[in-house]
Order: C-alpha cells, then sequence, then structure tokens
C-alpha cells in the first residue's frame, strides 16, 4: 500500500515562516520517543531569477511502521489531522511535494533511530517553463541532516570563486532559537590559512508546532561579490568559509553555486 504526504509550503525561500515567541518556545519540549532531522530545503519559490522546486521521496524499509511528524497539514494514508504526529507503515512510501511558494527548510521528526530505516531523496531542481504538476526533478541531490551533524563550527573547504556564478551561503540552527554566526573567509597559503574577511549574520527565528521543533533558525547571505573580490589574494583562486555560532547553539550550512540557466546547483557541503 502507498501512503502518502502531500503537504502545503508557505513562504519564500531566505524569510524563515512561523515565528516563535520566546515565551510560547519555552513552553514545547520535544517528545522524547522523536528526533529530528533537517529537511534544508523544502517548498518552491524564485531564486536567482529561477524557479525552484523540492521534491522528497522516502520509503520504509523496516518491518515496522515510522511515527513521523511532519508540520504542515497533510494527509498520511487515510488522511491525519494538521499538526499531529502520524505513521508511515512498513515498507511504505512518503512522498512530501509542497506545491505553494517556498520555505528555508524544515524539520522531519521520526522515531528516534528510525532514520537508518529509510530509504529516501531530496531533491531540487530549477522547473521554469515546466508543468511542475507532472515533473519528476532530476537537480540537486541534498542530504538529511541529523543532530550529529550540527556543531558550533562548520567549515566548507575549496570553494571555486569562478566568475558568473551565484554563491548563496544556507545556514541552519539545531532549533528554531535566533543567532549570530561569524562567517570567516580565508585563503590556504603554504599549508597555513590567512583570514581574508570577517562578518556576521542574524539566524531568524524559527518555529514549534505541537511540542515539535518544526522550522530551524535559518539565515542566507550572498557571497558572489565577497568570494570574486576576494579570490585574487587566494591561492589557485581557492577558498575556505569557517561559520561559528553563538556559544550554546549547533549549526549546519552549505553553499549554493548557482550558474544562471542551469537547472540544477553545485551544493558544498561540511566533511567530517
Amino acid at each position: 500500500m502507498v501512503r502518502k504526504i502531500w503537504c502545503l509550503a508557505a513562504g519564500v525561500t531566505v524569510v524563515l515562516l512561523g515565528v516563535t515567541t520566546s515565551s510560547a518556545r519555552s513552553r514545547a519540549v520535544q517528545p522524547p520517543a522523536f528526533e529530528r532531522v533537517l529537511m534544508p530545503f523544502v517548498g518552491e519559490g524564485s531564486v536567482a531569477n529561477q524557479y525552484w522546486l523540492s521534491q522528497f521521496w522516502a520509503k520504509n524499509e523496516s518491518d515496522t511502521p515510522i511515527p513521523i511528524f511532519f508540520p504542515y497539514p497533510c494527509q498520511l494514508g487515510e488522511g491525519c489531522s494538521p499538526n499531529r504526529p502520524g505513521e508511515l507503515v512498513a515498507h511504505g512510501l512518503l512522498v512530501i511535494n509542497p506545491t505553494n511558494r517556498g520555505a528555508s527548510g524544515v524539520f522531519l521528526n521520526m522515531g528516534k533511530g528510525r532514520l537508518r530505516d529509510l530509504a529516501y531523496t531530496l531533491r531540487v531542481e530549477d522547473v521554469s517553463g515546466l508543468d511542475v504538476a507532472f515533473v519528476t526533478l532530476g537537480g540537486t541531490e541534498l542530504p538529511l541532516v541529523p543532530v550529529d551533524r550540527f556543531s558550533s563550527t562548520v567549515t566548507l573547504l575549496n570553494i571555486p570563486a569562478s566568475s558568473g556564478t551565484l554563491k548563496l551561503l544556507r545556514v541552519y540552527g539545531w532549533t528554531g532559537e535566533p543567532a549570530n554566526v561569524t562567517v570567516r573567509i580565508y585563503s590556504s597559503q603554504d599549508n597555513a590559512e590567512v583570514l581574508l574577511r570577517t562578518q556576521t549574520l542574524a539566524l531568524q527565528a524559527g518555529a514549534t508546532e505541537s511540542g515539535f521543533e518544526a522550522y530551524p533558525a535559518f539565515g542566507m547571505v550572498d557571497l558572489t561579490f565577497t568570494i570574486t573580490t576576494l579570490a585574487s589574494q587566494a591561492t589557485e583562486g581557492r577558498l575556505n568559509i569557517e561559520i561559528t555560532a553563538d556559544s550554546g547553539h549547533q549549526i549546519w550550512s552549505f553553499l549554493a553555486l548557482l550558474q544562471q540557466g542551469d537547472r540544477s546547483f553545485t551544493a558544498i557541503t561540511p566533511g567530517r
């Protein structure tokens, strides 16, 4: 039996939705039987004058149901109430296919330890000029990001400075709490790093839904001009980017390299 979630996204790519006040957030407690993973691009919207769409497909490869909470109003199997947990049945299929506007990222909450039972693909593609009702995406593959991939400092290595490419840095918090991050850009010279630029980026607040962390704190900055300018000072035109969060905050980040006219982008993600 095929089980699906059809989700209605809300917002735009560069603005995180559903801001929750600190007093409301303090009353939200993550349900202990669940763990969350970041879906770093969910929805559809205009990015760099191109129209981007994401699709998420997953299959439960185990013989037992997986409890799942997703914050958008949805239908799971025969149906589920908005903002309430459901189940992905044994060997069932899950499809999240947002069909309105866009979102910077969202948390998929599932039963603890069950991510290993999930086969999945999250793809993002420029669908400008296509009928999005019938498109199956190729495009760029993005990971689901569990808690052990978040840290206080994220490093992106070997950043190309090719001209004509838009360079968008996207930073996510492990919770919806707002935070500031420091972005440092280095050149690697003689087996050492030389600091070329420092700037700050504010992560806007995310939100909780029904006691779950549902939307991460998020910030995005266009580094196209900065990287192009600094590349002349870098060995072979390559740079490293270090993103450090305020004390007590955990983050994850990737750099999207978009070539105008391409239907996919290159995602530079942190290695381990």
